[in-house]
């Protein structure tokens, strides 16, 4: 796999922004850690949209299998693919709501 160089962002990016430096440019639909790009799978891509599009507001398991898989899923690959979207993103203020999913802060 190549290394990939950061892009620097310039003053006509279009994005919305969460806590902790994380940007989402809605033209372009690229992810960003400050001026760093984030590469995301297709679904991880959609599944954190979603959140900074409902920031502050629990996203029900079912709202996240219907975003990722358009049917319902397993609770433990819902979980799952929380997990590798923690990982991919440690600063991201994500947590879980007990029994009901999760909210972005």
């Amino acid at each position: 796999m190549a290394l990939l160089t950061p892009k620097i962002l310039t003053e006509k990016d279009h994005r919305t922004k969460a806590e902790n430096g994380f940007s989402i440019d809605l033209k372009s639909n690229k992810f960003y850690h400050y001026t760093e790009e984030i590469f995301l799978s297709e679904k991880l891509h959609h599944l954190i949209k979603y959140f900074m599009q409902n920031k502050g507001n629990c996203v029900s398991y079912e709202e996240i299998s219907h975003i990722l898989f358009e049917e319902t899923q397993n609770i433990n690959t819902l979980r799952s693919t929380i997990h590798r979207l923690k990982v991919k993103l440690p600063h991201l203020d994500l947590h879980s709501v007990s029994k009901r999913g999760y909210v972005l802060y």
